[in-house]
């Protein structure tokens, strides 16, 4: 199953130039600058196409303004997800927003969702290359060791 997944994805996201594939066993690259990332997942945690946006904080051993160090991730968590879970997106409603698994009280598709993050996206930001992260000595002021990266995961059900 994750195998399927992994393909799927790596298939999906082979159509961008900006994206690659790291060295750590077919982990799609997709921090190379500080845009928004878009990823699309195929999964059975949703019934129609939903867009979640996935806040990742990642703690890095060293200043990510300093381009002369390599930086390496000591610590990954999801901050956030939000979006219009499963379709319910209604005329003047705001988005969802979780900030840890315990404020979810539907089972389906949230608590999915909220572990497939978990589990997928999580996962790959321990293996994205960010030091090649454009003009990082610009974006980020000194002594910034942290960073939360958005990650647009469009969650497509499977067929």
């Amino acid at each position: 199953m994750v195998r399927k997944i992994v393909y799927t994805v790596f298939f999906c996201l082979s159509f961008f130039p900006l994206f690659g594939q790291s060295e750590s066993g077919g982990v799609p690259v997709f921090i190379s600058d500080m845009r928004t990332h878009i990823v699309e997942l195929q999964t059975s945690c949703v019934r129609r196409p939903t867009k979640v946006a996935v806040g990742v904080r990642v703690t890095f051993d060293s200043d990510l303004h300093d381009i002369d160090r390599e930086v390496h991730p000591i610590d990954v968590e999801l901050s956030y997800i939000e979006g219009y879970l499963e379709g319910r997106r209604r005329k003047g409603a705001s988005p969802v927003i979780y900030r840890c698994e315990s404020e979810i009280t539907r089972k389906r598709p949230d608590r999915c969702i909220w572990r497939l993050c978990e589990d997928t996206i999580v996962r790959w930001m321990w293996h994205q290359p960010y030091s090649v992260i454009e003009c990082r000595d610009y974006v980020f002021t000194e002594n910034t060791k942290r960073w939360t990266f958005v990650v647009t995961l469009y969650l497509m059900p499977r067929k």
